[in-house]
């Protein structure tokens, strides 16, 4: 199917470094947006605050247009644990629902990082 209101292409330029990559995009009408990721393939935020021992208010800077975190890892730095997943991340509220509970309570304020393995 041919979109008739396509009225050009996208461009995605990625520079990955040891630390960050660093990525460009433009749209057909050449509206810029830049975002800068841990080359590692992890995001990383702040809790904010303790909804229940499942539920955490965070803040982050990707801006998601949707949920995209279903199924990432998620562990308090510098934690070193495993098997908790991300069950789901409401963008409009900024809260996080996890698989269970973490091993310890995490602070206000405290980072956390998501990741795929």
């Amino acid at each position: 199917m041919v979109d008739k209101n396509h009225k050009g292409e996208y461009k995605i330029y990625v520079d990955t470094g040891g630390t960050f990559t660093d990525c460009i995009g433009i749209d057909p009408g050449g509206r810029q947006t830049r975002l800068k990721v841990l080359s590692n393939s992890s995001l990383r935020g702040t809790i904010t605050g303790v909804v229940s021992d499942i539920e955490f208010k965070i803040h982050e800077s990707w801006n998601l247009a949707r949920d995209l975190l279903g199924g990432f890892y998620f562990r308090i730095l510098p934690g070193h644990y495993t098997g908790i997943l991300i069950k789901s991340y409401n963008i409009n509220t900024s809260i996080i629902t996890l698989n269970r509970p973490l091993p310890e309570k995490p602070l206000q304020n405290q980072s956390f990082e998501f990741h795929l393995d």
